[in-house]
């Protein structure tokens, strides 16, 4: 609805109504209208409605906890999907609003139809997503977005089959069927800050990912979640009428990374370059002070030094603190963190940058024998995970790598969500590293833990420096 109607109290469109279904008193005697909604009192208006201002709800639920929050997934007209927290008399704001913006109809250019809130804003009364993302608006508008086409609201876990989504509110995107969650406990009403939204990854019961695509057999899902008495969560796909339910949880990459643990590692002496003049070692620091430069061979980072100190690990844990030193002006910004390196063109490497809308930035990257390929879970296409640094502040990195399951990690900032996620066993034993593409950068407090390769029972005693990455 493209008008006012959602704002009309008069007229049912746009609304969430709520009636007795055991009462009398509706319109037309079959149900009655509950006296202690919001609007009962008000002359014209109509007494069923609970909350009013959308544009297109698509499934709400009441939280099994107390105090029973009622959310509400919210689909947009022009990019931003919903969800809200919502009490009697809400306006969420349709055709005025859009998300936390200001939803101009009479722009012509279809691009520039949210603004800015004015700074009288809260005498409005407006209410406000909780937790929202973008989606892709329709292709002759060509405007810039991404995620998603269109939010189905979910539920608050809190069975307990899956104990790692408790306290989660799980929601996804109805059209290509990906499935997301926030944290209910920061999803806040009023904030000026909106939860995250996450994404989870599906297995089937070999252990196997799959997607709602793959499972429902087409590309348009159609999506919707359920939940049983006991607050367990079911998924289904309109595509082909199936129902499959959530039965556990497990966390991602977490394997064990215990045996060898290398620290104090900044000093030159463990370090072997590409181009050792372009190397700075300050204490406590590896310092990549000159970029680098393309070299013959297949496409990776142009310049990167390896860690030499002890064995070769597998399953290892990389834990650094990283800064992007080239100037915050320059939008592709970027260094990398090297593991699984077992030569100059066989490697794998995740690129830290400030834009995430190129192929080759901010991903998880394998290099063998061939041009580098992205093999990160968030790349969609055109964007990925969201900037991992975009300032001149150090940020702490930890990379996980599981050489039996060749699931790949990557957290920043201490958080315990991974930014970006990634599933190949071609990344073995090897190395770490550090360095860029074109770009300078700095490591500290660098903390190597991992496993070391067993041959004949044992630990492998392989060890020193790594074949020549020059």
């Amino acid at each position: 609805l493209n008008n006012g109607e959602p704002q009309d109290l008069t007229l049912p469109h746009g609304k969430l109504l709520r009636i007795d279904p055991r009462g009398r008193s509706g319109a037309n005697g079959r149900y009655g209208v509950p006296p202690a909604n919001p609007f009962t009192a008000r002359p014209g208006a109509l007494g069923e409605i609970y909350a009013y201002g959308m544009r297109d709800p698509h499934r709400f639920s009441w939280d099994r906890a107390w105090p029973h929050r009622l959310r509400l997934g919210h689909i947009g007209e022009h990019a931003v999907e919903g969800v809200y927290e919502v009490r009697a008399g809400d306006n969420l704001g349709w055709s005025e609003r859009e998300g936390a913006f200001v939803y101009d109809k009479s722009a012509a250019d279809p691009c520039e139809r949210l603004r800015p809130l004015p700074e009288d804003d809260a005498r409005y009364g407006y209410v406000y997503p909780v937790a929202a993302y973008d989606h892709d608006p329709p292709a002759n508008w060509n405007c810039r977005s991404d995620v998603g086409r269109a939010i189905v609201g979910g539920f608050a876990y809190r069975g307990q089959l899956a104990p790692a989504l408790r306290g989660m509110y799980l929601y996804g995107d109805l059209v290509d069927g990906r499935l997301f969650y926030s944290e209910t406990g920061a999803m806040r009403r009023g904030s000026q800050r909106l939860a995250a939204t996450y994404s989870l990854m599906l297995f089937d019961r070999a252990g196997q990912r799959v997607t709602m695509r793959s499972l429902a057999g087409d590309t348009r899902v159609d999506m919707r979640l359920g939940q049983d008495a006991q607050g367990e969560l079911y998924l289904l796909s309109k595509a082909n009428g199936k129902i499959w339910k959530i039965t556990g949880s497990r966390a991602f990459a977490a394997c064990d990374t215990t045996g060898t643990t290398l620290t104090r590692l900044t000093a030159e002496r463990n370090w072997a370059p590409v181009t050792p003049a372009k190397w700075r070692f300050p204490s406590g620091r590896v310092t990549l002070a000159e970029a680098g430069v393309a070299r013959p061979g297949p496409r990776r980072p142009y310049e990167y030094a390896v860690l030499t100190a002890g064995p070769p690990l597998g399953s290892v844990r990389i834990d650094a603190d990283v800064r992007l030193d080239t100037p915050v002006e320059i939008s592709n910004r970027d260094v990398v963190i090297v593991f699984g390196h077992r030569s100059d063109t066989r490697f794998s490497y995740v690129h830290l940058s400030s834009d995430n809308t190129i192929y080759p930035h901010n991903g998880i990257f394998v290099v063998d024998d061939a041009d580098r390929l992205r093999i990160d879970h968030q790349w969609d296409g055109r964007t990925g995970a969201e900037p991992a640094v975009v300032d001149a502040a150090w940020h702490s990195v930890r990379v996980v790598h599981c050489a039996d399951s060749g699931e790949i990690a990557v957290y920043v900032d201490g958080s315990r969500h991974p930014l970006m996620t990634a599933v190949d066993r071609r990344a073995g034993t090897g190395r770490v590293g550090f360095g860029s593409f074109d770009n300078v950068g700095s490591l500290r407090a660098l903390t190597v833990s991992g496993k070391p390769p067993v041959v004949d029972g044992s630990p492998s005693a392989t060890g020193g420096k790594p074949p020549s990455v020059r």
